[in-house]
């Protein structure tokens, strides 16, 4: 699972990328012997930079939801941010995976 903004992660299978809030596993999940947390309000995509202005485009929702932003200058202003912080911990994981 991995970090992206604010209270976001991104997770990811065989077919698609996962943006959403984990949530703690279940007992009846851990009996199952899945161990992955559950992510609530999930949102699902085919391709990684999808799943990252995906994420942006919530964290800004939430932003602005609970009145942090309140100017369309603002709100561009925020998803620069947004984007940048995201931008920063998608190339830590392209450092981390180089020559792997």
């Amino acid at each position: 699972m991995v970090h992206l903004y604010g209270k976001f992660y991104l997770t990811a299978d065989g077919n698609s990328y996962t943006v959403g809030i984990p949530s703690a596993v279940s007992d009846r999940r851990r009996a199952s012997g899945r161990t992955a947390p559950l992510m609530r309000e999930a949102r699902y995509y085919t391709t990684l930079e999808n799943a990252v202005q995906g994420a942006a485009n919530s964290a800004l929702r939430d932003c602005i939801a609970s009145d942090e932003v309140q100017s369309l200058h603002d709100a561009v202003e925020a998803l620069r941010t947004i984007s940048k912080e995201i931008r920063v911990a998608v190339s830590v994981l392209d450092t981390n995976t180089a020559g792997k």
